[in-house]
C-alpha cells in the first residue's frame, strides 16, 4: 500500500519541525549550562579542534602513530573533564 504524497509531505514537515524544536531546546540548555559554568567553554572548544588537528597533521605528512596517540589521549582527558563537570552538576555524562 502506497502512501499519498500529501501524507508523506505532512509527516516530513512534522518530523522536521520536531527536529528543529529539539535542536533549539538543546542549544538553550547548552547555553544556559555554559553561562553557569563557563569552564566548559574551553573544554568544548578544544574537543571541537580534534578533527582539525588530525587533518592538519595528515596533510602536512606529520601524522605519526605517536602523535595520533597523543591527540587521542588529550581528547579522552578533555572528554573526562567535561563528563565530570556535567555529572558533578546533576547532568548525564553525555
Amino acid at each position: 500500500m502506497a502512501y499519498s504524497k500529501e501524507n508523506l509531505k505532512t509527516v516530513r514537515e512534522m518530523l522536521a519541525s520536531r527536529r528543529s524544536a529539539a535542536i533549539s531546546e538543546h542549544e538553550k540548555r547548552r547555553a544556559s549550562f555554559a553561562a553557569e559554568h563557563p569552564e566548559i567553554i574551553p573544554i568544548e572548544q578544544e574537543l571541537s579542534m580534534t578533527g582539525s588537528k588530525i587533518m592538519g597533521a595528515a596533510l602536512s605528512h606529520n601524522l605519526s602513530d605517536s602523535l595520533l596517540a597523543e591527540i587521542k589521549k588529550e581528547n579522552e582527558s578533555l572528554r573526562m573533564k567535561k563528563a565530570m563537570l556535567l555529572v558533578s552538576n546533576g547532568y548525564p555524562a553525555d
